[in-house]
């Protein structure tokens, strides 16, 4: 039976609503700044002493009037790959809920077609004398040696969207890649014959350096070798290489015809560029599964060319590991290391359910 004389902490945010007023005014009566009426600030403090420590906890923190630079190294949106578009709508709540308490966010977007690019970003980050970091580790090589730097610096640091579970991070958002592999392989025996022969499209210009990429690969083969109960499939895997524009990537439908193909497996956002070729050529008896609610894969998820698209809720993942950042350095409490995000699967027919708040 739960103790009734524990009463939850708030959020200032949570302050805010129970008062019906801004968290820009909470903000100022903690701060004890003027322009606050009186009726106002004796709402917003009796709800304070009501729920607690936790509160006052940030109203220490921020009597320091200390400020935090965060830099949030993230892949840039472009025409092939629009997926990281959608993680500003969370970057962006994140910003107005955490700003006013002097967390700051410095945006760096790398290119990732380029590691060269990553290496530049990553560098402009560390000049800019960071309290802390939210890194998307794309490339497996030059992530390392980035977070060598920041360890030496004592600066902490978090993942967005793949880990790499054998650095000292502070906490990682984002999918379990190699589940999601598995949970994609899953779905694809169920609609194979048996045996079969599947392809992997990887479209990266590194596949073997791409942190995600590899992680979803190697669960969706572990499925097929993990248990004689399964189909027995072959899989073959083509690199294509990436580009920012869409129509620079070349992928031919002679690969599915030599090879006899009778299912493809493409392991990040690009789903719809084997999707369009399917489409032009009317092959719409292959199944497709690819990954992410970008506009092109859902046109083509409801004209049936892709099967199953698998989500991850980019929003909520960007907004998730800004607020832990924010714990961790303002608030100074501990932190979930591990925050693994739900595996969405989306059909043509559960696709309304699945709105722009939920996953853009």
């Amino acid at each position: 039976m739960a103790n009734k004389n524990i009463k939850p902490s708030l959020t200032i945010k949570e302050i805010a609503r129970l008062a019906g007023v801004s968290p820009g005014t909470v903000d100022r009566v903690i701060h004890k700044r003027s322009e606050v009426s009186p009726d106002t600030h004796d709402r917003i403090m009796k709800i304070i002493e009501e729920f607690g420590y936790q509160p006052n906890l940030l109203a220490r923190s921020l009597a320091t009037k200390k400020t935090f630079k965060i830099a949030f190294i993230r892949p840039k949106h472009t025409k092939s790959n629009p997926y990281w578009l959608q993680s500003m709508e969370g970057i962006n709540k994140a910003v107005a809920e955490f700003g006013p308490f002097g967390f700051n966010l410095l945006n760096f977007e790398f290119d990732s077609t380029d590691e060269q690019s990553f290496k530049e970003i990553s560098r402009q980050a560390l000049e800019n004398n960071p309290d802390g970091v939210i890194l998307v580790p794309f490339f497996i090589k030059e992530s390392h040696l980035f977070l060598d730097e920041c360890e030496k610096s004592d600066i902490p640091y978090c993942f967005l969207d793949s880990c790499l579970k054998d650095r000292n991070y502070l906490s990682f958002v984002g999918q379990d890649g190699f589940r999601s592999g598995y949970v994609a392989a899953k779905l694809m025996n169920y609609m194979l014959p048996d045996p079969a022969k599947v392809l992997i499209v990887n479209i990266s210009s590194s596949f073997g350096n791409t942190n995600m990429l590899y992680q979803r690969v190697q669960g969706f083969r572990q499925f097929f070798e993990s248990d004689p109960k399964h189909k027995t499939i072959e899989i073959f895997q083509r690199e294509i290489p990436d580009s920012s524009d869409p129509n620079q990537i070349n992928f031919d439908k002679g690969i599915i015809e030599e090879l006899g193909i009778q299912g493809v497996y493409i392991p990040n956002s690009r789903s719809y560029i084997v999707a369009q070729l399917l489409e032009k050529h009317h092959l719409d008896n292959l199944p497709v599964i690819g990954y992410d609610l970008i506009p092109q894969n859902i046109k083509l998820l409801e004209k049936r060319y892709i099967d199953f698209l698998i989500g991850q809720r980019p929003q909520k993942q960007a907004f998730k590991v800004v607020a832990t950042l924010f714990e961790h350095l303002v608030l100074k409490k501990e932190v979930i290391r591990d925050n693994f995000s739900p595996i969405d699967i989306i059909t043509r027919e559960n696709l309304n359910y699945y709105s722009k708040s939920l996953e853009g």
